[in-house]
């Protein structure tokens, strides 16, 4: 049987170009002014091949903190890819996971609605998924074979020992779609880090980051989607915003000036009706709920929730655990 999920064509927007940077300088390539749309002309024309793959596997994991997270957290690798094909869109476009259960293996496919994956497309997306799940699973995460629609070339030996490096698996060229076969049991599979409430938390802002995708481009919007996925690595900065979203600080504020809004304001609204959601809806603990926002300690965070409720955050449901 088929099942086929939204997930992603084109990690290259914005908010991902310095991510694919890195990717690629962690392999000593270096893209010299390219990354402004353009990725698969670029890429098939003067990067040597599998640079995408070998790039995107060598990025520490959390590179996609929603994503990333909201794949760990899932209780089976199943269920993971399940999260993964729904909210990809969160960091790039239309393609679709397909997959088959079949015997002791599950094959899946890399889709798009429009016809076939660029080379860089598909590379990458299928190098940062691997890279996700082996950042809870570790070589547990070893697929059986990886497909992809290039054809075979000795100009990818470099880049075969950099991936070999970081886990050995087949590679099968000239496919007709990208992909990887998982042993079932691989598929079936624990993880050790799968937290059902934490999950539920993640995938709820992960919706609404989603929503807001779809329905909001605005400069305050923008923000905001950045804001969520940026908050558990600690204090977001106007200058971290800002180089994500490809502007200057200066250049974010005076946009945001135009709306009627701040950096500041936004900040503290996305963290109060999360602080809320996480507190009255998900259950969790003061301790978790600062994380997931971003505070250094929870007495951080009680403080704040007394400035925007003019309470403790222990006060706002009886439900949540104390710490």
């Amino acid at each position: 049987m088929s099942t086929a999920h939204p997930v992603h064509e084109d990690p290259a927007e914005d908010r991902s170009v310095a991510t694919i940077r890195r990717g690629f300088s962690l392999v000593g390539v270096t893209l010299d002014g390219a990354g402004n749309g353009n990725w698969d002309e670029h890429y098939a024309r003067e990067l040597p091949p599998l640079t995408a793959l070998a790039g995107s596997l060598s990025l520490p994991y959390g590179c996609y903190e929603l994503v990333d997270f909201l794949t760990s957290s899932a209780a089976t690798v199943e269920e993971g890819f399940e999260r993964l094909a729904k909210y990809l869109p969160i960091v790039t476009n239309e393609t679709t996971f397909e997959w088959t259960v079949g015997g002791d293996s599950v094959e899946i496919g890399l889709v798009n609605a429009s016809g076939s994956l660029s080379w860089f497309s598909e590379e990458w997306t299928l190098g940062a998924t691997i890279r996700g799940f082996r950042g809870t699973l570790g070589a547990s995460f070893t697929p059986l074979r990886l497909d992809l629609q290039r054809p075979n070339s000795s100009a990818a030996a470099p880049m075969i020992e950099r991936i070999e490096t970081i886990g050995a698996f087949p590679i099968r060229y000239a496919q007709q779609r990208g992909g990887m076969v998982l042993p079932l049991s691989l598929w079936r599979m624990r993880q050790p880090s799968a937290n059902s409430r934490l999950h539920n938390a993640l995938e709820a802002h992960a919706a609404e980051l989603l929503s807001e995708k779809l329905g909001g481009n605005s400069t305050a919007a923008k923000v905001r989607r950045e804001l969520v996925s940026e908050l558990r690595g600690g204090e977001p900065t106007v200058q971290r915003i800002a180089k994500k979203l490809a502007t200057t600080a200066r250049t974010l504020q005076r946009r945001l000036a135009q709306e009627n809004t701040a950096f500041q304001t936004e900040l503290d609204q996305v963290r109060a009706q999360l602080a809320k959601r996480y507190l009255t809806e998900e259950g969790l603990s003061v301790t978790e709920v600062a994380f997931l926002l971003g505070f250094s300690e929870a007495s951080a965070f009680a403080r704040a929730h007394r400035r925007w409720y003019g309470r403790a955050p222990r006060e706002r449901s009886q439900a949540a655990p104390t710490d």
